[in-house]
């Protein structure tokens, strides 16, 4: 089954983005005291927190995530420069900062957290949302959105797209 299939049928778990990341990228894996960061690798001196294939994707949304599980900072608030999101295409790589920025002024902040499972993305999109008995915060915003901000293509042949100013 060719790569672009089994990431289409799989929703991959973390570590193996993150390999297939740093093989096709060249990048190097963090250690463990870069995963307390949200560092999961390095790339061309830059830290880098990898993020599987979520069921929004496909339907042209990405997930923000304010505060983890437990109630903790999430990873936009980690110590990674960028944020790698595993695609259909390959790697979409943003810069953290410019992804925090966006939703800062996509968000009501005065808004309340509203709790659910089975997230629909397109109902919640721009809006804080967490799941029931846990402590996350998270939002989504549309994938066009991101693609606006400055960003690279990492593709699966290891071929390298920069738009904006550059990497």
């Amino acid at each position: 089954m060719p790569l672009e299939e089994k990431i289409r049928a799989d929703l991959w778990p973390g570590v193996r983005c993150e390999r297939l990341f740093c093989r096709i990228a060249g990048a190097s894996l963090g250690d463990e005291r870069d995963e307390e960061r949200h560092v999961d690798c390095w790339w061309r001196g830059r830290a880098i927190d990898v993020k599987g294939r979520k069921a929004g994707h496909e339907s042209g949304y990405l997930l923000l995530e304010f505060r983890n599980v437990m109630g903790a900072k999430g990873w936009m608030y980690g110590g990674a420069d960028a944020i790698a999101f595993l695609m259909l295409e390959g790697f979409l790589v943003v810069g953290r900062r410019e992804l925090l920025a966006m939703a800062m002024g996509l968000i009501d902040l005065r808004d309340k957290v509203h709790r659910q499972n089975k997230v629909d993305p397109a109902r919640w999109v721009h809006r804080l949302v967490g799941r029931v008995g846990r402590r996350d915060v998270f939002t989504y915003v549309e994938r066009g959105r991101v693609e606006m901000l400055p960003h690279v293509w990492v593709r699966l042949d290891g071929s390298v797209e920069v738009y904006g100013k550059g990497d």
